[in-house]
């Protein structure tokens, strides 16, 4: 996803770093126009959730129980449990699964 919004940053803004951070400030909406934007947007449409973590893993990291994105969400999980199971069962119900 952060791939495809520089693209489309840089390809609005013509590369101006001035202009790039007006349309951030201004929260200008862009669309993804080029092959290599929308391929970018693409790809990040494929990203799962990461358990007890605000980040998102691929299907492979997801599928392989030893990924290191499914290593950090089971140290969270755990440090989650350890202060009270409750509160990561709380976690794991609110958050997306994607």
């Amino acid at each position: 996803m952060d791939q495809g919004f520089y693209l489309m940053l840089a390809r609005v803004s013509k590369g101006d770093i001035d202009e790039m951070k007006r349309i951030i400030r201004e929260d200008e909406s862009m669309m993804p126009e080029t092959r290599e934007e929308i391929a970018a947007l693409t790809d990040a449409e494929h990203m799962v959730s990461t358990p007890f973590t605000s980040f998102n893993m691929c299907d492979e990291c997801a599928a392989n129980p030893r990924s290191p994105a499914r290593d950090i969400s089971g140290r969270f999980e755990h440090f989650a449990r350890e202060i009270d199971s409750s509160l990561a069962d709380e976690i794991a119900r609110h958050q997306w699964r994607g």
